[in-house]
């Protein structure tokens, strides 16, 4: 399988991610939804939201996935809400299948 060059982008975009301060998690997952680590995100009820990773996300260190995931959790999860949970779990974006959990007290967990 040969993947095309959004890969490197994806990296660079997390790093840059990372170190700029200004910019809201919607911003950001919207772009590396165009530089390919998201396939889908599925807002759910109850603060539970399903990310659905592509190719780019498994090129990117564990810190920058968790601070992609956080992204989706901060963009999706309304804060306001004291009965939300804050999770996000992460699909692989072809089969469905889980591979990991994200919530803000215990952080990313890779299964």
């Amino acid at each position: 399988m040969a993947f095309n060059g959004n890969l490197l982008p994806c990296r660079r975009l997390i790093r840059e991610t990372t170190e700029r301060r200004g910019e809201t998690g919607c911003t950001t997952v919207e772009k590396l939804r165009g530089a390919g680590a998201f396939t889908k995100i599925e807002p759910g009820y109850s603060g539970v939201t399903h990310a659905y990773v592509g190719p780019a996300f498994y090129t990117v260190p564990i810190d920058g996935k968790e601070t992609a995931i956080k992204a989706v959790a901060l963009c999706h999860v309304d804060l306001e809400k004291r009965n939300q949970l804050g999770l996000v779990i992460v699909h692989e974006g072809y089969s469905g299948k889980r591979l990991g959990t994200f919530d803000f007290s215990s952080g990313l967990r890779m299964e």
